[in-house]
């Protein structure tokens, strides 16, 4: 007797790949995560603007997808065209912003504007994700006391005294004041890594013999590896929690003169020349900088007043019991073996 074909079940199908959508994935954060979510089998697609370079993009899986975040308008159109052909994003990590600026203003219209528009875009298209990351700074909360040397903890009053870290505590707050959105907001401390320009001056500098340190007090400083940073990211992803941030450091901390120690001994240098700059110095300096870049309507991008509140805070301690007790998260690098392969790649690639 033949099977009646209406009462043949069809054949299961397979799950789908979680779907993500990066923004800034050109960047140094935002390739890495890109690469990590191909390497775990999710059907990645990194935002990026038009401009951008994609060197670090060329895996033919990846979806490139040219985001409009700095026009809501478009924005909410765009995502209601992608839901209508391809579903919804399960998660979305948003990495876009700008950690330096010709102009304070492009710290509050990108690092808050685009975070607010895409927000509100997925919510108005109907793609509000399993989960947002929000890849904040802990300059957000400013730095720590610097007598106490109390690390910095959630519950503590954010203080930030830079532009850049306002306009991430400003992105923060608004995400807050969404009610429902499943937002995880991760709030790292220096990060290094492969493919990271932020530290390569000062490891420069270093290699030719000389280790300036900005004032005569030591300063306390925190790092987290871009790999770490990642895995934290995508541990916020499956995560049940949500509407929680975490502050991302690898657990140690360093005098600025121990940093520069660990990377005397990374690039080989038998003696380093070290320089103490006054803070007065220092500030008068990057002030006088910032006041005549600004009679052009301009900011230097590398020295100005915010850069001196960086140089000039003497802890950027924190508190990250959270993180690993919530996220289950546990540093796999450490900064005095981890410098040494970053180096090694930098003097591979030719950029030292």
């Amino acid at each position: 007797m033949m099977n009646d074909p209406c009462n043949i079940s069809p054949p299961p199908q397979p799950p789908r790949a979680p779907r993500i959508l990066i923004t800034g994935a050109s960047g140094f954060v935002g390739g890495h995560l890109t690469g990590y979510a191909l390497a775990n089998g999710y059907e990645t697609y990194a935002g990026v603007r038009a401009s951008s370079k994609r060197t670090y993009l060329q895996d033919a899986r990846i979806h490139i997808v040219d985001l409009p975040l700095p026009d809501a308008g478009q924005l909410t159109a765009f995502l209601q065209r992608f839901r209508a052909e391809h579903g919804v994003f399960d998660y979305v990590i948003h990495a876009a912003g700008v950690i330096s600026a010709t102009d304070h203003s492009q710290f509050d219209r990108i690092n808050f504007g685009f975070t607010k528009h895409l927000a509100d875009a997925l919510i108005t298209a109907g793609m509000t994700p399993k989960k947002f990351i929000y890849i904040s700074s802990l300059s957000s909360f400013g730095s720590g006391d610097a007598l106490s040397l109390r690390p910095l903890r959630h519950d503590d009053v954010p203080r930030p005294n830079t532009a850049y870290g306002r306009s991430k505590r400003k992105a923060e707050e608004y995400l807050y004041s969404l009610p429902a959105f499943p937002f995880i907001i991760l709030r790292p401390t220096g990060i290094y890594g492969p493919r990271d320009r932020g530290y390569l001056s000062y490891i420069k500098m270093i290699d030719k013999g000389i280790a300036p340190f900005f004032g005569r007090r030591p300063q306390y400083i925190t790092f987290i590896h871009v790999y770490d940073l990642v895995r934290a990211a995508f541990a916020a992803c499956g995560s049940p929690l949500s509407r929680r941030a975490y502050f991302v450091a690898d657990g140690d901390v360093y005098t600025t003169k121990e940093y520069a120690a660990i990377l005397q001994r990374a690039l080989g240098k038998k003696r380093v020349a070290r320089a103490s700059i006054p803070l007065w110095l220092v500030k008068t300096v990057f002030y006088t900088a910032d006041r005549l870049y600004g009679l052009f309507g301009r900011t230097p991008a590398a020295i100005n007043a915010d850069k001196y509140h960086i140089l000039s805070a003497r802890s950027w301690i924190c508190d990250t019991e959270p993180l690993r007790r919530e996220l289950l998260f546990v540093p796999q690098y450490r900064l005095a073996e981890a410098v040494k392969e970053v180096i090694a790649l930098y003097r591979r690639d030719g950029w030292l």
